[in-house]
């Protein structure tokens, strides 16, 4: 999924950029690698990434996430997106996207997220609220790692009643073995 958003700066390409990344890296994204399109002698451009590239059993705060501004005379494009992990099965070596899966809740809540980030970036660089913008990010981080954490003990719930049943009547039919 990715989201498009621009907005207008009153500063400059380097100061622009420099506070982007310095304020996406406060909240784990890296520079995996800052593209700089030279022009004038003057950075135009970062692409920043956080997540993981492997399916696990986090959240969406986790998945791979890529965040790239441009930098225009003063107009910011920003680019985030967001790749849900692939999902490999082994047992016929296919591999399908984990996106055609996620639900109309999964995918509401990247959208949400990728639209924070957006709107996070513009507060800081057009606005300079720089505690604002932060809140805004932190707050959907955190309610998503919560929203993680609640599926995660609502899976383990589940796990754990079906290993009970399992478990309950593999000892029932032992001891009807042994006493009949």
């Amino acid at each position: 999924m990715v989201v498009e958003h621009s907005f207008v700066t009153t500063l400059e390409s380097g100061d622009t950029l420099r506070t982007a990344a310095e304020f996406l890296r406060a909240f784990g994204f890296a520079a995996d690698a800052e593209v700089a399109f030279q022009m004038d002698s003057a950075w135009r451009s970062v692409e920043l990434k956080r997540g993981f590239n492997k399916l696990t059993r986090r959240g969406i705060v986790d998945w791979p996430q890529q965040v790239r501004l441009d930098w225009d005379r003063g107009r910011v494009d920003v680019a985030a997106s967001i790749a849900p992990p692939t999902r490999t099965s082994s047992w016929n070596w296919s591999t399908r996207d984990a996106s055609r899966s996620a639900g109309k809740r999964q995918t509401a809540l990247m959208q949400e997220l990728l639209l924070t980030i957006a709107t996070a970036l513009e507060i800081l660089l057009s606005q300079a609220q720089a505690e604002t913008a932060g809140q805004h990010l932190a707050q959907i981080d955190q309610r998503l790692q919560d929203l993680a954490a609640k599926e995660r003990r609502r899976r383990n719930i589940v796990l754990f009643i079906v290993l009970g049943v399992v478990v309950a009547v593999f000892g029932l039919g032992i001891y009807l073995a042994t006493h009949t």
